[in-house]
């Protein structure tokens, strides 16, 4: 069940990603997470620039993905997150 909702989870993701260009995106990480990347040292637009871009990005989507994670597990009352609910699921 834990594995079919992630796969939903990222169904939905990807649906609504599909929805702005690569352009669109990439325009709106650079604009969320250039400053921060700056901040740390690297040049405007240059390939470790655009790495820690990237790398941010990503790590705000996994980051949001353990939050839903977490409260899933939460509301499910599970027992083990590391081996799932276990049947303790009510």
């Amino acid at each position: 069940m834990r594995a079919f909702m992630r796969f939903l989870t990222l169904v939905l993701l990807t649906l609504v990603a599909a929805c702005a260009t690569p352009e669109q995106r990439a325009a709106q990480a650079e604009a969320e997470y250039g400053p921060r990347c700056e901040q740390l040292g690297h040049a405007k637009d240059s390939e470790q620039w655009r790495v820690c871009v990237e790398n941010e990005d990503m790590n705000a989507a996994l980051a949001t993905q353990r939050a839903y994670d977490r409260e899933f597990l939460r509301k499910h009352d599970c027992v083990d997150p590391k081996f799932g609910c276990g049947g303790a699921v009510r």
